[in-house]
């Protein structure tokens, strides 16, 4: 009799965001639209703080995870509320469509057991 091995969810969530971690991080390049580098920075740092948390709390649920992205949504959406300057709307609004990005990714990637 074989024992059956439980698939370690985060490993698997670490390896996936890994991967669009170094597809962002080949992707800036001085050649390209700043904008463009600054979106995938962004990104990167988003992709780079989840993997922090994954780090950090190496048993934490998915489902938590998820949730600390809406309350992150929730806060850049309040700042987006409250800007008063066009660069202030443009990084929140950033963040927010980064972090919405996240969360769907994260999801998709979930609900396929992480496979490509």
């Amino acid at each position: 009799m074989t024992a059956v091995q439980a698939f370690d969810y985060n490993k698997g969530l670490q390896e996936c965001l890994t991967k669009h971690l170094k597809v962002f991080e080949k992707d800036i390049h001085p050649s390209h639209n700043p904008v463009y580098n600054a979106i995938a920075r962004r990104k990167i740092k988003f992709i780079k703080w989840i993997l922090k948390v994954i780090e950090t709390y190496p048993d934490i649920e998915f489902q938590i995870l998820v949730t600390m992205i809406d309350s992150e949504i929730i806060i850049y959406k309040e700042k987006l509320n409250h800007a008063r300057t066009r660069p202030a709307t443009d990084k929140a609004f950033d963040a927010i469509q980064h972090l919405e990005w996240l969360r769907n990714q994260l999801k998709s990637t979930h609900r396929n057991g992480f496979r490509d």
